[in-house]
């Protein structure tokens, strides 16, 4: 049952541009999907959900489609069917699904009809929120990041993680495979989590469109510059580390970085909506580590960060803005699909 807490202040949670309140103990479908009435739109959110304009009326009753990812239609459909069952009695609805060898891409859409508006509605949310769940535990696919290649900050990096390997390998979980190599450094600005060859061209869209709010951040400058100084660790944990970054510093990139972030988690590309953008340049991963593949067993972080806290990377011009695969190319970088000058 729901608190007092989470009555008052129930979990927000984006779909696509639009806010949803979501009432826990309503939130369960086979360990999965949510009741239809513990989703309700966020009183702060001017859309009118009643107004959907994707609905059609027909004579018997009303008719919506949305494109679902093939890779969440297991999901959706549950055990032997018992999701796609529990949804559609829940909501009054009947919901049909494309057949996953559909190669016409104008057949691909789910199609949901019921003869309540608000229950073909309710049905959609629900879906959205399975895709949501569903791309959450996805790996990621993709990222936008701003590279490092600078002469002096890799100089500094290698530096670092000569260091590194001489004065802490005998710290828990260190080994030079969790370092980054120096031709993969980058700022992170946000995560995707990619299903098919169709969100990928819907990513670069929005990436390519994000022209407009570069240009209006660096209009009042030349060049777009950070400082790259101090480490700090993803979690709370320095002796059972996973990430451990540089710390970067620039009130313009953040800003862009933010006005970017906005733009994808609107798009539900990203998944779970993460906290405030911090940027930062991975140095340490313990998912790089190859002695124990798959695995991720963190790393003693402590000594580093006691004697090394304010390490200084240097300033370093920008050049651009990328979008890339989480793959490598011939060289050991990251395959790029599209690229944003920043000067």
């Amino acid at each position: 049952m729901a608190n007092a807490n989470d009555i008052m202040m129930p979990e927000i949670v984006n779909i696509n541009g639009r806010c949803y309140r979501v009432l826990e103990e309503n939130f369960k479908f086979d360990g999965e999907l949510v009741k239809a009435d513990g989703i309700q739109p966020d009183f702060f959110d001017d859309d009118n959900q009643d107004e959907d304009e994707s609905i059609e009326e027909t004579p018997n009753g009303y008719k919506l489609s949305l494109r679902v990812p093939e890779k969440c239609f297991g999901m959706i459909i549950g055990k032997k069917g018992s999701n796609m069952k529990q949804l559609q009695q829940d909501t009054g609805t009947k919901i049909k699904l494309p057949s996953s060898r559909n190669s016409d891409a104008s057949n691909d859409l789910t199609c949901i009809t019921g003869s309540s508006k608000k229950g073909v509605i309710s049905a959609k949310v629900r879906i959205e929120l399975l895709v949501d769940s569903c791309r959450s535990k996805a790996l990621p696919t993709h990222f936008v990041m701003v590279p490092l290649l600078s002469k002096q900050v890799i100089s500094s990096y290698i530096q670092f993680k000569d260091m590194v390997l001489q004065d802490f390998s005998q710290c828990k979980g260190i080994e030079e495979s969790i370092m980054q190599e120096p031709q993969r450094l980058h700022i992170t600005i946000v995560v995707l989590r990619l299903f098919d060859k169709i969100e990928e061209d819907k990513a670069k869209r929005i990436f390519d469109d994000c022209s407009d709010v570069v240009s209006k951040r660096l209009k009042s400058i030349k060049q777009a510059k950070v400082d790259i100084k101090g480490l700090e660790i993803m979690g709370d944990d320095p002796s059972a580390a996973k990430v451990l970054y540089a710390e970067i510093h620039d009130t313009i990139l953040q800003e862009l970085g933010e006005d970017i972030v906005d733009r994808f988690v609107a798009s539900g590309l990203t998944g779970k909506e993460g906290p405030r953008l911090k940027l930062h340049a991975t140095l340490m991963n313990s998912r790089y580590r190859t002695s124990t593949p798959g695995g991720t067993e963190p790393f003693d972080a402590r000594n580093i960060l006691q004697d090394m806290n304010h390490f200084n990377f240097g300033s370093t011009n920008l050049s651009n803005i990328q979008l890339c695969k989480m793959q490598k190319n011939n060289d050991g970088q990251y395959i790029v699909v599209s690229s944003l000058p920043l000067s």
